[in-house]
């Protein structure tokens, strides 16, 4: 389905009104509990007067009280994934708005044309706001970047062997010409760089039980990152060699490729990869080969790094996965359920919206295993008042039937 680009405010506002006829009146009630995670918001509030002013004030509160928690919402989230997921967040947060308040004051307040106006002052939990949306099916990156390891094995011209600092034999063994390439793009996208010079000391201790080599497993360079500290493993190799092409006789042409890929350390997962050819010419055989390396390590940096912004904030979707087409009649009633059942299943790292309709959606999962292995999963769930019909399964995607009506059985033993 095509996404329509709404603006911020109107986005805002098409949230407040729906609110407004659901949510009762905020009480006052102010929770005691320090939360290290809050923002201050002056929000307005307006209510009709009909028969009591107390209950228009009451209203008017309320609907201030609703424009803080989504104003504040608002800001932790994409705009496609208010666009995509506008049913689930709403009612999540026209649940209870009160839970995500701390305390609040009324800055001004005024009657004009049978109608209540107030101003107020709201204290609002972030730390609540994003655990509703989170155990709704909501992804919600951290607003800090990630901490970066940078694994990069080099192996430069005339040279038999790779050369990597965590094989710990010194400085002879810790190359920089690739990652330092990579370091200043990533430094300015706010990435925190873990510099591996502080654990070579104690290295032995973060390699405990690891078989490291130049090329490591993805999940051990996962494990390794890990207890480093990193969100984020740049895992893989920088090599140059010398070129074929001459230009004349005292200049040198050297080729270098560098093949890098993004690990997730709390899932071990490839996010995202990206591999770089250069050719550097000069006189200077060890200066021109570093030339070439350094230039394509930038260019895999400057490919990688956007994209890295964009993962993290969930702005797009990691590499592989399976997508689930789910279709049926009136499915939204259906598809909280369903989402929570997928979530919760051996092997789903994660679960996100990719379109929605009222009859159709589609879900990336973050499963680890094929399709067939997902699929065979998915049937034997279940999902009380529905069932579902796997009608087709390909390598990438699950096509799926809500059959309402059912009372599903789950068929694992």
């Amino acid at each position: 389905m095509t996404h329509k680009i709404i603006s911020t405010s109107l986005r805002k506002m098409a949230l407040i009104l729906l609110a407004a006829a659901f949510i009762p009146a905020f009480t006052g009630s102010a929770s005691a509990q320090r939360i290290a995670d809050q923002k201050t918001i002056v929000a307005p509030g307006f209510s009709r007067i009909y028969s009591n002013v107390d209950d228009a004030k009451n209203a008017a509160i309320a609907e201030s009280i609703r424009f803080a928690v989504h104003t504040s919402a608002s800001e932790m989230l994409s705009e496609n994934q208010i666009t995509e997921q506008y049913e689930t967040i709403s009612a999540e947060l026209l649940r209870n708005p009160n839970r995500f308040i701390q305390d609040y004051r009324i800055v001004r307040e005024f009657q004009a044309d049978r109608s209540y106006r107030v101003l107020v002052r709201a204290t609002v939990m972030n730390d609540e706001i994003r655990k509703a949306l989170a155990a709704a099916g909501v992804q919600i990156r951290p607003e800090e970047m990630p901490s970066v390891l940078f694994m990069v094995a080099e192996r430069h011209a005339g040279e038999l062997d790779h050369a990597y600092w965590w094989r710990g034999q010194g400085d002879a063994q810790a190359p920089r010409t690739a990652a330092f390439a990579i370091t200043g793009i990533m430094t300015e996208k706010g990435f925190t760089v873990i510099n591996p010079r502080r654990v070579l000391g104690n290295l032995a201790s973060y390699k405990q039980g690891l078989s490291l080599s130049a090329t490591p497993a993805d999940y051990e360079a996962a494990v390794f990152g890990r207890r480093m500290g990193a969100h984020l493993v740049i895992l893989g190799t920088a090599e140059s060699m010398e070129s074929r092409n001459r230009m004349g006789e005292d200049a040198h042409a050297y080729e270098s490729r560098v093949d890098l890929k993004v690990i997730d350390t709390s899932t071990g997962r490839v996010l995202t990869s990206a591999r770089r050819n250069m050719v550097s010419t000069g006189p200077d055989e060890s200066t021109t080969a570093k030339n070439a390396m350094a230039d394509a390590a930038f260019q895999a940096g400057m490919h990688l790094a956007p994209r890295i912004e964009s993962l993290w904030q969930g702005k797009e979707i990691p590499e592989g996965g399976t997508t689930l087409s789910v279709s049926g009649e009136n499915i939204l009633a259906s598809l909280e359920a369903f989402r929570r059942t997928v979530t919760g299943m051996n092997g789903v790292s994660g679960v996100r919206t990719m379109r929605l309709s009222s009859d159709a959606v589609e879900l990336w999962v973050d499963f680890q295993g094929t399709a067939d292995e997902l699929a065979r999963d998915l049937i034997r769930q279940s999902y009380g008042a529905f069932g579902i019909n796997i009608e087709q399964v390909s390598e990438e995607t699950i096509e799926i039937e809500l059959l309402r009506g059912l009372r599903s059985e789950s068929l694992a033993e």
